[in-house]
C-alpha cells in the first residue's frame, strides 16, 4: 500500500520487517502491521489481467492489504494461466 502526502512525497509502508522480538510484522516506520488478509488461490489461472485489477482494487476498497495466492496452481487450471501460458518449458518439469 502506497499513498502520497501533501507534499506528494510516498509514504510507502513497505518494506515489511520483522519486529525486535520476532512476534509480529512492522512497517516502515516500525509500526505494527496487521495482516487484513484474502484467498484467491487460483487468482493466476482463473482471472484474466482485468479481472485481476478490478479484483484486487475491490479488495484494496475494502482495507484488504495481502493477499494468497497459488503462484504455480496444479489443481484447477494449471499449471497454466488463464492466457494458457505455463511456466516451465517442458511440461511438469520444475527445473525449467
Amino acid at each position: 500500500m502506497t499513498s502520497e502526502n501533501i507534499s506528494g512525497a510516498n509514504t510507502s509502508i513497505y518494506p515489511l520487517r520483522i519486529a525486535p522480538t520476532r512476534r509480529y510484522l512492522v512497517a516502515r516506520d516500525g509500526s505494527p502491521f496487521l495482516i487484513h488478509g484474502d484467498t484467491a488461490w487460483s487468482l493466476i489461472s482463473a482471472l484474466s489481467s482485468d479481472e485481476v485489477e478490478q479484483y484486487l482494487a475491490n479488495r484494496e476498497a475494502k482495507g484488504f492489504n495481502s493477499i494468497i495466492v497459488n503462484l504455480i496452481e496444479h489443481k484447477f487450471n494449471g499449471p497454466i494461466n488463464r492466457y494458457g501460458e505455463s511456466p516451465f518449458s517442458v511440461p511438469g518439469d520444475l527445473t525449467t
